[in-house]
């Protein structure tokens, strides 16, 4: 079976694991601020179009924090 991987976080201070498929590798991107609708979950701050097309949503890593840790 597969070792689950890990991706470890920082926002504000405080840290935390999430864990992943697999990792890719590393990339530089243009993020695309999301708009806020009225009583969604904050999760994502964004999105970015990668090389291959595939839209990827970019997890805000402060709300998620605040949220897992609250």
């Amino acid at each position: 079976a597969p070792r689950p991987e890990a991706v470890v976080v920082e926002a504000e201070g405080r840290r935390i694991a999430l864990a992943v498929h697999a990792i890719v590798g590393q990339a530089e991107l243009v993020v695309k601020p999301l708009p806020r609708l009225r009583g969604a979950f904050h999760l994502y701050g964004g999105a970015s179009i990668l090389d291959d097309g595939t839209v990827s949503p970019i997890v805000d890593v402060p709300a998620l924090l605040h949220r897992t840790l609250a």
